[in-house]
């Protein structure tokens, strides 16, 4: 059985979900110009997806020193982006009215 399911990023139940088929990631990887140059470099082919799959899933939990993820920093890149483009969900305090002390949001 194949799954060649498409990327897919959206939103479900309150959640962002982020996800792919195994065949489609390991034909993705294969075809990614410095890991097939280093695969030919080692002389080293992928057995088998699902180990890979595995491989990738504990990389993308592994925590630097600081207890951050590759995925902690993609999420943070991707926030970046929606502000430096100007996404609709942020909001330009001082233009949009004076803001005192006790307006400002706190963190949580």
């Amino acid at each position: 059985m194949t799954d060649d399911k498409q990327l897919e990023v959206g939103m479900s139940d309150g959640k962002l979900v982020i996800s792919i088929g195994i065949d489609l990631l390991l034909f993705a990887i294969g075809h990614q110009e410095q890991f097939a140059n280093t695969l030919d470099a080692c002389g080293c082919q992928i057995t088998n997806a699902e180990q890979l799959a595995k491989a990738i899933v504990e990389e993308l939990e592994r925590e630097q020193e600081d207890g951050t993820t590759v995925v902690h920093e993609m999420l943070d890149n991707a926030a970046m982006s929606a502000l430096e483009n100007g996404a609709d969900c942020f909001i330009d305090v001082a233009k949009s009215k004076k803001v005192n002390q006790n307006d400002r949001p706190t963190k949580v």
